[in-house]
C-alpha cells in the first residue's frame, strides 16, 4: 500500500502523485513477530470529532507483552486480565506514542486492544500541488467529513510486515465510509449506519473516509467500478466511470488481471490525490477538473498494480517510476511521438532546475516524493530508467517483463533487482547483463554528461565515413547513446555502446553527412545543457524565494490581489517591492506582476494589450476576463516569470492553479479557465554539430 499517498497526479498529465510512504512497524518486546488480520470495530461521531475502536489481533506467534503505537490524541484501554504502560525505550514516529500491553496469564496470539479520543484537524491550510504538498492532513473527524490516513495510528500499529483488515464503522445516518477491499455489509437501523469492508489481501494498512456520499456502481468482469461523490457532483459520475473501463481494458492488455473487487474513485473534502488499495480519494477542485478522468484517474488505477499489490521492498521505492512509465507516459506515446519525446524533455528539465549537484541522492534512498527535487528524481529519474531497459529490451520483451515481475511478486514485496532479473530474462541476455547498469543508475547519484569531441567526415569508394568522438563527464555510466546523422539522403539512427569516459567510433554512411546530434530525442537520462532548455515556469518554481516585483501604478484593489498572489505562489512570507525600489536588485528570479509588461526583456512577439483586451499567440483575451503568463531566461538557473492581469478577482483565481503548469513557458486563462499552454522554442545546443567541412562531391 502506498502509506499516506500524497499523490499529485502530475498536472500536464497529472495533478496527483501517489507517494508511498512505510508505517514504521516497530519490534515486539519480545521477538518479533507479525499481526496475521486486523479485526477493527470503529464508532466515528463527526459533530464531536471523536471515535472509539476495539481491534482484534491476530498475531502469527503467541506473546506474552504486545508493542503498538497509537495516535497522540487517542487514549488505549487495557482489557480484563491485561495491564497497559507507555513504552519509554523506542522512540515512536512523529506524532504516535508507544505502548506496551501485557498479558497476566501467560502468553497469547489474540490480542484485544480498545481506544478512545479526539481528533480534527483545520484543513483550510492545506497545500496541494504538483510542485509541494504542504500543511498535509493526517487524520480528521468533523461535520465537513472524516479522513483517517495511513500509518498515524488511528488504530494500533503492531508488529512487523503486512496484515490483513476487516474493518467495521459505525456512523450516524446518511453518512457512509469507505476504505480498501469488498464492502461485505451496510444496515442502516435506528439512525445509525454499520458498513463492514473485508480486505483479505495483505497491505501495510488502512485509510478511510467518510462523508455523506452518493454512490454510483457499475460492473466491468469481476471488477466493480464505483463512484464515491459528493450530491453536487453526482453529475460527474457517468464520465468517470467510463475513464475508469477504458483504463482498466487498456491495463489488462499487458499486465495481469486487476487484483481487487472494487476500484473506486471516491471525492474528498480538502485537497488530495491519493492512492490506495483498490480506491482513489481526490479532492474536490480535483475531480472537477475536466482532463483528471483521462489522466491522472489512470495513474491511480494503476497503482494497484504496482504499490498496492506488488509492494516497495529494500533499495529504494521504484513504483512511481513504473507508474509514471505505465500511466502518464504512456498516455503521451498513444497520442504522439512528439507529444512523448517533449515528455522525456520535460523529466531531464525538472532534474537540472529542481535536483542540481546540491539536491541529488540516489534512487536507493527515495521513499517518497516531499518537493520538486524529491520528485524529478524518484518519478522523473525512476521513469526514464525503465524507459531505458525498455529500449534496451524492446517494446514485447519489456512487458513480458513487467508481467512476470507481477506474477511472481503479488502481494510479496519487489525490489529495483526484480525489474533488472526480468527484463534480463524476457530479453534472452545473461543472467547479470545488467547487473552494471542497475548499480550505477540505483545505487549511485548523478547522471552523465555527454559532448562530442573530434568529428570528421571523409568520403570513401563506397559512400562516407563519419569519425566521431563521444565523451562523458561525471561517470562513466554504460551507456547505449542514441546517434542521428543527417544526410543529403535523409537522417540514419546509431546506437552506440559508450562505458568508459570517451570512446571513437567510425560511422559508414551511404551519403554526404550534414550533420551529427547525440541524443536529440531525449532517450537517456543525463544532464542538459542550458541552451537545450527553454524558459519554463520551472526554472522560476524551482527558487523557493523568487523576487515578486509590483509595477508601479497599480489600482488598490489589483495591487492587493497581487500581493495575495505572491502571498499564495511561495511557502512563507514572499518579498514584494515596487518596481522603482527593484531597479538596483542583484540578478535572481524573478516574478513581475502587474497590467503591463516589463520593459526588459522585450515582451515576447505578438503580444498585445489595449483598453479591448488582449492578443496573445494569435488569440484575443475578454478585458476584465484574463490572465497572461510567460517566461524568460535571466541567466544560468535564474528566471523571470510575468504576470499579467486586469481583474483582481481572475488573479486571485489563478494563484494556486499556477505552480502545476511548470513545465510550460507561458499560458493564459479566461474566465478562470486554461485557454492556452505552450512552450518557447529551444537552441539545438552543443551535442549537435553541423559538418560543413566534409570533403568529397
Amino acid at each position: 500500500m502506498k502509506r499516506n499517498a500524497t499523490v499529485p497526479l502530475l498536472v500536464l498529465c497529472s495533478l496527483l502523485a501517489a507517494v508511498p510512504v512505510r508505517a514504521a512497524r516497530p519490534p515486539s518486546p519480545l521477538g518479533s513477530t507479525r499481526v496475521l488480520q486486523h479485526a477493527i470495530h470503529l464508532e466515528l461521531d463527526p459533530i464531536n470529532h471523536t471515535l472509539e475502536g476495539v481491534d482484534s489481533l491476530r498475531l502469527t506467534r503467541p506473546l506474552r507483552a504486545l508493542r503498538f503505537e497509537l495516535h497522540e490524541n487517542l487514549t488505549p484501554v487495557a482489557g480484563t486480565g491485561l495491564s497497559l504502560r507507555p513504552d519509554p525505550d523506542i522512540d515512536p514516529a512523529a506524532g504516535r506514542r508507544a505502548w506496551i500491553l501485557d498479558s497476566g496469564d501467560g502468553s497469547r496470539a489474540l490480542w484485544i486492544l480498545r481506544w478512545h479520543g479526539r481528533l480534527h484537524q483545520d484543513v483550510e491550510a492545506t497545500r496541494f500541488s504538483r510542485e509541494r504538498v504542504g500543511g498535509e492532513i493526517r487524520a480528521t473527524v468533523g461535520e465537513e467529513g472524516v479522513f483517517l490516513g495511513g500509518g498515524v495510528g488511528w488504530y494500533p500499529l503492531a508488529g512487523e510486515g503486512l496484515a490483513a483488515h476487516r474493518l467495521t464503522t459505525v456512523l450516524p445516518a446518511g453518512w457512509r465510509s469507505v476504505t480498501q477491499g469488498r464492502l461485505a455489509d451496510e444496515l442502516a437501523r435506528g439512525g445509525r449506519v454499520r458498513q463492514t469492508w473485508d480486505a483479505p489481501h495483505p497491505s501495510d494498512g488502512l485509510v478511510l473516509a467518510a462523508n455523506r456520499f452518493q454512490v454510483t456502481t457499475r460492473r466491468h468482469g469481476d471488477t466493480l467500478v464505483q463512484t464515491w461523490f459528493f450530491p453536487a457532483d453526482s453529475a460527474l459520475a457517468a464520465g468517470y466511470l467510463d475513464a475508469a473501463t477504458r483504463f482498466l481494458d487498456l491495463y489488462e492488455d499487458f499486465l495481469p488481471p486487476y487484483p481487487y473487487a472494487k476500484f473506486a474513485i471516491v471525492e474528498n473534502f480538502f485537497p488530495t490525490g491519493y492512492g490506495m488499495p483498490s480506491w482513489t480519494l481526490l479532492g474536490q477542485r480535483v475531480l472537477r477538473l475536466p482532463f483528471i478522468k483521462d489522466t491522472s484517474l489512470g495513474h491511480e488505477l494503476n497503482h494497484n498494480w504496482w504499490g498496492n499489490s506488488v509492494f516497495v521492498g529494500e533499495g529504494g521505492n521504484w513504483c512511481e517510476g513504473v507508474t509514471v512509465y505505465t500511466a502518464d507516459y504512456l498516455y503521451k506515446e498513444r497520442e504522439s511521438a512528439a507529444a512523448a519525446r517533449s515528455y522525456r524533455k520535460d523529466l531531464l528539465k525538472d532534474y537540472a532546475h529542481y535536483v542540481g549537484e546540491s539536491r541529488d541522492f540516489p534512487l536507493t534512498e527515495f521513499v517518497a516524493r516531499h518537493d520538486p527535487s524529491s520528485r524529478a528524481i524518484g518519478y522523473g529519474k525512476s521513469m526514464m530508467i525503465f524507459h531505458m531497459l525498455e529500449e534496451a529490451a524492446g517494446r514485447e520483451a519489456f512487458r513480458r517483463a513487467l508481467r512476470r515481475v507481477v506474477e511472481e511478486r503479488q502481494w510479496r514485496e519487489a525490489t529495483w533487482s526484480d525489474f533488472f532479473r526480468a527484463v534480463e530474462r524476457e530479453g534472452n541476455l545473461p543472467r547479470g547483463a545488467l547487473e552494471e547498469e542497475r548499480r550505477q543508475w540505483i545505487e549511485r547519484p548523478g547522471a552523465p554528461r555527454l559532448s562530442l569531441g573530434e568529428t570528421s567526415a571523409r568520403p570513401e569508394a563506397a559512400g562516407w565515413r563519419l569519425v566521431l568522438e563521444l565523451i562523458q563527464e561525471g561517470g562513466p555510466w554504460p551507456l547505449r547513446v542514441p546517434v542521428r546523422v543527417e544526410t543529403v539522403d535523409g537522417p540514419r539512427d546509431f546506437r552506440l555502446e559508450l562505458g568508459t569516459a570517451s570512446e571513437r567510433y567510425e560511422l559508414a554512411l551511404p551519403a554526404r553527412p550534414r550533420a551529427v546530434s547525440l541524443d536529440p530525442d531525449y532517450h537517456l537520462f543525463r544532464w542538459l545543457y542550458e541552451d537545450e532548455m527553454e524558459a519554463t515556469l520551472g526554472l522560476v518554481l524551482a527558487d523557493e524565494a523568487p523576487l515578486f516585483v509590483l509595477e508601479d501604478g497599480l489600482p488598490a484593489a489589483l495591487a492587493a490581489a497581487c500581493r495575495d498572489f505572491a502571498g499564495a505562489f511561495v511557502e512563507g512570507e514572499p518579498r514584494i517591492l515596487r518596481a522603482a525600489e527593484a531597479a538596483g536588485e542583484e540578478p535572481r528570479t524573478l516574478i513581475w506582476l502587474g497590467r503591463l509588461p516589463p520593459a526588459r526583456p522585450a515582451p515576447p512577439a505578438g503580444l498585445e494589450i489595449g483598453p479591448g483586451g488582449a492578443i496573445f499567440q494569435g488569440e484575443r483575451l475578454s478585458p476584465g476576463q484574463h490572465v497572461i503568463i510567460y517566461t524568460a531566461k535571466r541567466g544560468p538557473g535564474r528566471g523571470l516569470m510575468v504576470v499579467l492581469a486586469d481583474s483582481p478577482d481572475q488573479l486571485r483565481d489563478v494563484a494556486r492553479r499556477v505552480p502545476h503548469y511548470g513545465r510550460y513557458s507561458y499560458l493564459a486563462f479566461e474566465a478562470g479557465r486554461n485557454t492556452i499552454k505552450g512552450n518557447w522554442d529551444a537552441e539545438a545546443g552543443p551535442l549537435t554539430r553541423r559538418l560543413d567541412g566534409a570533403t568529397g562531391p
